[in-house]
């Protein structure tokens, strides 16, 4: 199970579990517990709203195959409502919620607290969810990369010192380690953004600036033994 909070006092909480998304969302002194089987796009599948009041009495309870949660006003089609024992059925109604598609997925964006085994529990989850498993896969190649980039960033560094030697004062140096950490910093970015939006494939945004940074360092290396 992996829980995220949106408040301190738990009137937002967003749960994925193996029985799907569980959504506890206090709105208009009314207290919706929201289940959804799958996640297609912007539309939550297979759902089941229980509404409570503030003495979490029961209001009303409301199944529908499909709710678009693109916004905060929530579009639930083809809902069946339970009411005090009775069923009605409606072809369209909407739902005020303190959730929108965004803040969902914002919830579950902060992986780095997590260890590798609530990462692979959390992948089996969205997966079964049908939600999008692009950030946690991009975070595990992250961590397997980690190791060679950090071995990597070494090497230039001792090349580059090689290169300028003694020669050059504090400032010129502090000032091309910056800008160099910048550059390196941006291309990371801009291949990963690349990756997470699929324009490329996610292994090659993660693993392209660790080849750039070995060609780098393997010329580099062969300059320094031809001098």
């Amino acid at each position: 199970m992996i829980k995220n909070q949106y408040s301190e006092d738990d009137k937002y909480l967003a749960v994925i579990t193996e029985n799907g998304l569980w959504i506890k969302d206090e709105i208009n002194s009314s207290i919706n517990i929201i289940n959804a089987n799958k996640v297609d796009d912007e539309f939550l599948l297979n759902v089941s709203i229980t509404q409570f009041n503030e003495n979490f009495e029961i209001l009303r309870i409301i199944q529908s195959y499909k709710v678009d949660i693109s916004k905060y006003e929530w579009k639930l089609y083809d809902p069946t409502i339970l009411i005090n024992g009775e069923q009605n059925k409606e072809i369209k109604i909407t739902l005020k919620s303190n959730f929108d598609l965004k803040k969902i997925n914002s919830l579950f964006s902060n992986l780095s607290s997590l260890t590798l085994i609530e990462l692979f529990d959390l992948r089996k989850s969205y997966k079964n969810l049908n939600y999008s498993l692009i950030d946690i896969d991009s975070h595990l190649y992250k961590i397997a990369s980690y190791p060679l980039y950090l071995t990597l960033i070494t090497i230039l560094s001792a090349i580059i010192m090689f290169n300028i030697g003694y020669q050059k004062n504090s400032f010129f140096k502090i000032t091309f380690g910056i800008l160099l950490s910048v550059i390196i910093y941006y291309v990371n970015y801009f291949l990963n953004v690349l990756g997470t939006n699929e324009k490329i494939p996610l292994i090659l945004s993660i693993f392209m600036p660790l080849i750039i940074l070995s060609i780098i360092n393997f010329t580099s290396i062969i300059k320094i033994n031809e001098k």
